[in-house]
């Protein structure tokens, strides 16, 4: 699809929600740190955490969200996968907390953001975002790079 621009071009305004996101995920590591630093346990920043998750989402759902009623016929199926993601990001959360307590923010965010490598390969091999024959020169010299220097930094420690 990347040829008829269906779902990959680039535009400029998804080039600012990405660089939105970056800053915002980069920036809740902060009060994270902090509770570790005032002696909460992984267990209860990450409840503490879903519980300002489910607030806020809820919050920009009800400030943002043009069509609420939408929102209830969707089919169950649909929000047992939104489920499933949130279960998945809190067993990731706990997992990243506990990196962080071990072994320091330095170290563990770039490491742990070696999901970038998993996530494109499913835009890409799932989800046929971009011809993959086409950028693969591409796609294995920007995963090398994202390896190396995770291992780089893990090293460092």
């Amino acid at each position: 699809s990347d040829r008829t621009c269906e779902r990959s071009c680039i535009n400029p305004l998804g080039t600012v929600f990405a660089l939105l996101a970056a800053v915002f995920f980069a920036a809740y590591t902060v009060p994270l740190k902090l509770a570790q630093k005032s002696g909460l346990d992984s267990t209860t920043i990450m409840a503490l955490m879903g519980l300002g998750t489910l607030l806020g989402g809820l919050v920009l759902f009800l400030v943002f969200s043009s069509n609420r009623r939408r929102w209830l016929r969707e089919s169950p199926r649909d929000h047992l996968f939104a489920a499933l993601a949130g279960c998945i990001w809190a067993l990731a959360t706990i997992s990243m907390s506990e990196a962080i307590r071990l072994i320091g923010l330095s170290i563990t965010w770039p490491v742990t953001n070696l999901n970038t490598i998993v996530t494109v390969a499913a835009g890409i091999f799932l989800f046929r975002e971009i011809d993959a024959a086409r950028h693969r020169r591409t796609i294995a010299v920007a995963m090398a790079c994202a390896m190396v220097g995770s291992a780089l930094l893990g090293l460092a420690k």
